[in-house]
Formats: C-alpha cells, structure tokens, sequence
C-alpha cells in the first residue's frame, strides 16, 4: 500500500467516528473508496474519512485506494462498489464515471482544450462557460460547492474489458465531489450523515426563490431527514431537485414545503437498478412530504390517487390499516396523510411506512 494511503487510514480509523447510516454494513465488505493519487489534502482526509467509516461497518482494512490502481487492477474495481472522491480534474476513475446529471464547466474546458470564449452554436448561445451545473438545481459559481450522486459502476457493462469471464455483479457507485478540496470534504460530510445526492451550495451562492421549475429555492437546501424516519434498514437519502418539487405538484396538484427521499436497504441487497440509491431509482422509497397544512397533505393524497387511476394502467386502490391511520394502497404503492405530513412508500417492506406512523402519531400525542 502506498505510503500516504496507509497514513490516511491510520488517521482516519484512530480519530474519526462512523457516522454511516448502519444499513451500509450490508455494503461495506464489498465496497472500495477511490481518491486521486495526487489529490490535495482536503480531498485526501474527506476519502480516509469515508473509508473509516465503511471499515467500522465491516469494510476490510484495505477499502482505499488511488485511481492509478483502481484503474490499474480492473477486475477488483469492477466487483465491488465504488465510493469515488474528488474533483473532476483530481480522480480519474471519478471523471470516467461522472454521469449524467452535473458538469463542471471549467474542468471539462480545460480537459478538452477549449477556450470559454471560442464560437459556439446558437443552442449554446445562452449557456454560462462557468460555473458547476447539476440539472434541476442550477449553475454555482461560488467556491465549496459540494455535490453528491449516486448511480451504477460502470464496468458492469464491459466485462469484455476484464481478465475473468465471470460477468461482474450489479454494484454501485457514490460520487462525493465538487468545485474545489472545500467542497469534495463538505459533499463527504454529508455523505457520512447519509445523503445519496444532492448539492451543498456555498453559503454565499444566490439562489432562487420557490417557483423555479430549473433551480432548487434556498430554503429547500440543507433540511435533514425528519427524526422519526425510521432507521433501521435506512441506506440514505436523496435531495429532491427542482424538476421533482415540479413534479410531486404535477401529480399531486399541491406544492410541497419541503421533500425528501428516504432510500432502504433491501434483503436482497442491492443486485438491479430498481434497488440502486440512483435518483431516478424509486424502488424501495420512503417519499417524506412536508406540506404547508394538514388539509394540503389530505388532497395531495387524494390528487396523487385521482392522477393513477387516469393512467392506462389504472391503479385501483384500496384502504387498509396501518399504525391506526387510515392508508390507501395499490400493488406496491402506500399513501398517507398525517396532520401536516404526505407519506407514500413505493415497494417497501410495509414495517417502514408502519413504523414512520408509530413515530409520527406518538409525536402528534405528546
């Protein structure tokens, strides 16, 4: 093991707490954290921190490691889900793996040699040649901006490219990075409270107000799980963006205060893309919705069932019980509203939403 790596580690496990959701536990053996080789210092500490906390869960000594060895040595890349941390420009496996969703503006020009002032097509006329852009949220121009995505590990798809004939396992990958250093430990922090994606924007950003079907509003940053989500089971969560607060009014014909995404932990463990901590993902979910009143959480439910029972696969939905509170349910779909809260779990053992209702009516008596 390289030197710095092997410090790290020892830093890492002798002073840093875990403070990973415990479903990762079901994870961290099969789980490697990847850091540039020549990273700066904040990034390199944010990687040992993470590692730390998967070596607590389980994870083997050995959990980190540079680009230039992940990349060199494919096949145990490959088998094990990657946590990969750094910026754009400081992790090579990191940028072959960047998605879909984010870019960084300045990195990707310099990678490519291109001038931000060269001709460019009138489609682009109106697009910033700055900034880090993550889709539904905006462009950030501030340095410390931190950013968090969650999706597939890419060498599932090229087991051609492996020494083995065995075709890899569905494994994922976690994303932890950002404009700078500053922002890469910020996006690891959050990470380690048990954000899958989301953005961390520098507290100096000008954001929009609600209303923006493009760009997260202010106040929907930085609101944490509620306390009665219930943990065990618990993989993390994912910050809703602007297209998805959209979306849930769409379908729901009511605007949420605030939405979260509470993603489980399966049996099975995570083997597809349904089960995936991807953002667009919903299979074993806890949707969390804070709504201006009680009466806008009971039609947001009665408007999410009036917009399935359009579809031409119409759901047809039924009312059981749960926790004492009335839930109308179809296939794997539940619904409920308490007091100010909409709660609708997607494919989820049915303990989750039952345990959530304990929670939030033992809350509701006290």
């Amino acid at each position: 093991m390289h030197w710095r790596l092997a410090m790290l580690l020892l830093l890492g496990w002798s002073l840093r707490a875990c403070a990973l959701p415990a479903a990762w536990a079901g994870l961290a053996p099969d789980t490697l954290v990847v850091m540039g080789r020549h990273a700066p210092d904040g990034e390199a500490r944010a990687a040992a921190d993470v590692a730390a906390a998967l070596h607590a869960l389980g994870g083997p000594a050995d959990n980190l490691c540079d680009d230039e060895s992940a990349l060199r040595d494919l096949n145990r890349t490959a088998f094990h889900h990657l946590v990969l941390v750094g910026t754009y420009s400081d992790n090579e496996v990191l940028r072959q793996q960047w998605g879909h969703d984010a870019l960084d503006r300045p990195a990707f020009l310099r990678e490519k040699a291109l001038p931000t002032d060269a001709p460019r097509p009138p489609f682009y006329a109106g697009v910033p040649t700055t900034g880090f852009y993550v889709f539904g949220f905006g462009t950030f121009t501030k340095p410390g901006t931190g950013y968090l995505e969650s999706g597939r590990n890419d060498l599932y798809l090229v087991p051609h490219a492996l020494n083995t004939p065995q075709q890899p396992p569905y494994r994922i990958r976690v994303n932890i990075t950002g404009n700078d250093a500053t922002g890469v430990a910020r996006a690891a922090a959050a990470f380690l409270r048990g954000e899958l994606n989301g953005v961390l924007p520098a507290p100096e950003e000008a954001l929009p107000a609600p209303g923006d079907a493009f760009r997260l509003a202010r106040d929907r940053y930085g609101a944490e799980l509620p306390a009665w989500t219930p943990t065990a089971g618990l993989l993390g969560w994912t910050q809703p963006n602007a297209t998805e607060y959209a979306g849930f009014l769409q379908a729901s014909g009511q605007a949420a205060t605030l939405l979260w995404r509470a993603k489980y932990l399966p049996t099975a463990g995570v083997t597809d893309f349904d089960s995936s901590p991807h953002r667009r993902a919903s299979a074993d979910e806890l949707l969390i919705a804070r709504m201006p009143s009680a009466d806008a959480a009971r039609q947001a439910v009665a408007g999410f069932e009036q917009t399935l029972a359009a579809k031409p696969t119409a759901l047809l939905f039924d009312t059981l019980t749960m926790a004492g509170q009335p839930v109308r349910h179809a296939g794997g779909l539940q619904m409920v509203a308490v007091r100010e809260w909409v709660l609708l779990a997607n494919t989820l053992d049915p303990s989750v939403p039952a345990r959530a209702l304990t929670a939030l009516t033992g809350e509701q008596a006290r």
